[in-house]
């Protein structure tokens, strides 16, 4: 299962984050999508639950920081 707790993108100069305080599971062997229209952080939340871009929130896979684990083989 991967869970994200509060991911937050970093502030933009003067804008408000991208992504705020946004928190979801993703259980194994199901499909989880993340919609919305074009712009509203979709991409953005996926780069934070994989560390690519600089914000808040904890990311884990089957109950261990994303952070912290080995990467795949």
């Amino acid at each position: 299962m991967i869970q994200a707790y509060g991911l937050t993108s970093d502030s933009r100069k003067a804008l408000p984050p991208a992504v705020d305080d946004v928190s979801f599971e993703a259980h194994a062997g199901r499909v989880t999508v993340l919609l919305g229209a074009p712009g509203i952080g979709k991409t953005t939340v996926l780069s934070l639950l994989l560390v690519l871009q600089p914000g808040r929130g904890l990311a884990c896979v089957s109950g261990r920081p994303l952070h912290l684990s080995p990467p795949p083989s």
